[in-house]
């Protein structure tokens, strides 16, 4: 598989994913409102699982996401050393609560453009 097409392939499954769950949650969910947030990190170096990927230099790390009741979609992003100098990073999840619990389950795809070898897909 080429690596374009397992960047498509791992976005279309996040997008898929993320329309079934909120497919059927969502009446369940209908009287709240979808929330949009945006951020952006300025970090001195960009430290992942005690790893730096900027080669101890500053990293810049917008963020969107996409709330509807429980369920949550989002991107970020981060420059790297790796590929073309950029990570961008694909999720979605659900927010369910049990009594005073709430679990986080979700899918992660992180993507390296141009370093596809190192693509991977993670569950939390």
């Amino acid at each position: 598989m080429t690596s374009g097409n397992r960047e498509v392939g791992i976005i279309k499954s996040c997008i898929l994913g993320a329309a079934l769950a909120v497919g059927l949650g969502a009446p369940a969910q209908a009287e709240n409102q979808i929330t949009l947030s945006a951020t952006t990190a300025f970090v001195t170096d960009y430290l992942f699982r005690g790893v730096t990927n900027t080669s101890n230099e500053p990293g810049v790390q917008p963020e969107v996401d996409l709330y509807y009741g429980i369920f949550y979609i989002g991107m970020w992003g981060s420059n790297t050393d790796f590929g073309d100098g950029v990570e961008i990073d694909y999720y979605a999840g659900i927010t369910p609560k049990w009594g005073n619990i709430t679990f986080d389950i979700a899918g992660l795809g992180y993507t390296y453009p141009g370093a596809s070898e190192i693509d991977y897909f993670e569950l939390k």
